[in-house]
């Protein structure tokens, strides 16, 4: 019964197909259709994008945890824990702007280098961020490095999904205050897409496709 459902299915695919392979007649008509749909669905999505700015993916309370670069990055590490936080910027008294961003990921790939060079942890607690991300084996094995890309608050969604992508290493996109660069958030994508998902209307059944059909993944 399965072989001969199978069957059924290719003979089913063949008549939808040229010979050479290509969409051919009501498969070429449905391929059309499909591509016409994906291409609403794009421009649906971008216009929402356009129309929604970085403030409005911005919870109504929260709070911004900051680190002096001369404090010790173990301590910065810690702090990252206690307050639940992913990534906090990183502020340079001597220049009195950010320079930064520094994530949970960073430290524990710095305690991986230092494993694998076989260097002294404890060297960690008297350390201070400025002093790692000035090392240039550190900046090198970690790719932890001053620059500080950002967006301000009136920002739309999708030139800061532009911004992220611009910056493959950066996971987190400082919001900050256009009037005194005060940061107010980090995003993600992940911020955008629950933004899109809770926010999103429309009519027309624009998302039918599945993972595979998209070539999202790896099969």
């Amino acid at each position: 019964c399965i072989l001969y459902n199978m069957d059924i299915q290719q003979q089913q695919q063949h008549q939808l197909m040229g010979a050479d392979n290509l969409p051919s007649g009501p498969g070429l008509q449905l391929a059309n259709e499909l591509e016409v749909v994906r291409k609403a669905g794009r421009q649906a999505i971008s216009a929402f994008l356009d129309s929604h700015n970085c403030f409005s993916v911005l919870r109504a309370s929260g709070k911004v945890v900051v680190f002096d670069t001369r404090i010790p990055i173990q301590l910065a590490f810690y702090a990252l824990v206690e307050h639940d936080m992913q990534a906090a910027p990183l502020w340079d008294p001597a220049i009195c702007q950010f320079v930064g961003l520094l994530k949970v990921t960073d430290f524990i790939d710095i305690l991986r280098h230092y494993k694998y060079t076989n260097t002294n942890v404890a060297s960690l607690a008297t350390r201070s961020i400025a002093e790692m991300i000035g090392d240039p084996n550190i900046a090198q094995a970690v790719g932890i490095t001053f620059g500080f890309p950002c967006a301000d608050s009136s920002t739309t969604l999708k030139q800061a999904c532009k911004i992220l992508l611009n910056h493959p290493s950066l996971d987190f996109l400082p919001i900050v205050m256009p009037e005194d660069m005060r940061v107010l958030a980090c995003i993600t994508y992940t911020n955008i897409l629950e933004h899109l998902v809770t926010h999103f209307r429309e009519q027309r059944r624009l998302f039918d496709d599945s993972i595979y059909d998209l070539n999202i993944g790896t099969y």
